[in-house]
């Protein structure tokens, strides 16, 4: 369906799509810090001492970590001064988590009303999808944590570089018009899917992050399945349940009236296990917002 889409677009389309893209993803570059930790995503064998050795590479990201880290340990009797103790303190994923989410924090040329929900439904959905895929089996936290945190960086790219065209775009979604990808083709001729896939092929993201960008609004129990790759196609499934869930909490542009009963079913998460799903997110959420919308 997509890619059908894409081959109807006008050359004037698709030029558009071309500036957009080259404009946002070449000013800023992302760190090579940055650029590293996503390569090591799929890396099991990583540990604490490669991702310090990462983080120690860019020290606006090391005083970003210890900053967090002292925040979210200030309970504590001592105060976090190496990145080893803030590696340990907050754990692998997050860090991981915090290293890439600061580049997408940065990128952002203005932090007004739109930016700022953009950024809480990444956030939230970084911490939604490693909850379901661990639930699922489907997933591995590490993973789902990095593919939510991306998945809808289309979004920042296009909003950076048309603002006032995405603020029609937002003005829509306000209005309950449609869902993102429907108002965003109507308005802008083209989707913030299409665009992060190919922002992420330029910041050169492993594959299956770039499959999630790509693909994670397109219905999980239909186009999803023909993917290839089955760890693909199951992240696909846990960021889509993930970006729903946040949704409809009101973390978003937009805010929907529920999870599809179905949706739910098909990841095989019973309605009540759902629930208690739903409930330890909020909490989780709610500790961990303010720490990282800084």
């Amino acid at each position: 369906m997509a890619l059908g889409l894409l081959n109807e677009w006008s050359a004037m389309e698709k030029k558009v799509l071309k500036r957009i893209t080259a404009e946002s993803v070449n000013v800023p570059p992302l760190p090579q810090a940055v650029l590293k930790a996503l390569q090591v995503v799929d890396d099991e064998s990583a540990g604490v001492e490669d991702l310090e050795r990462i983080i120690s590479q860019e020290q606006v990201l090391a005083a970003r970590v210890l900053r967090i880290a002292n925040s979210a340990f200030i309970g504590l009797e001592r105060r976090v001064t190496t990145l080893f103790d803030a590696v340990t303190l907050l754990g692998f994923n997050m860090v991981r988590a915090l290293i890439i989410g600061a580049a997408l924090r940065d990128i952002i040329k203005h932090w007004g009303s739109t930016e700022r929900k953009l950024w809480e439904h990444c956030l939230g959905v970084s911490i939604a999808a490693p909850m379901i895929g661990a639930e699922t089996g489907l997933a591995r936290a590490e993973v789902a944590l990095v593919a939510g945190l991306m998945h809808d960086v289309g979004k920042t790219v296009i909003n950076n570089s048309v603002p006032e065209d995405f603020g029609r775009v937002v003005k829509r979604l306000g209005e309950d018009a449609g869902d993102s990808l429907t108002v965003e083709r109507e308005v802008l001729g083209f989707d913030h899917c299409e665009v992060g896939a190919k922002v992420a092929k330029t910041w050169k993201f492993p594959p299956i992050i770039e499959t999630v960008i790509r693909y994670h609004h397109l219905d999980p129990a239909g186009e999803c399945e023909s993917l290839k790759k089955s760890d693909h196609k199951d992240l696909c499934r846990v960021v889509n349940l993930a970006d729903d869930l946040c949704l409809s909490l009101g973390f978003g542009l937009r805010k929907i009236e529920g999870v599809a009963p179905g949706k739910v079913s098909s990841l095989g998460i019973p309605a009540e296990r759902f629930t208690t799903l739903t409930d330890q997110f909020r909490t989780v959420f709610a500790e961990q917002r303010d720490s990282l919308m800084a």
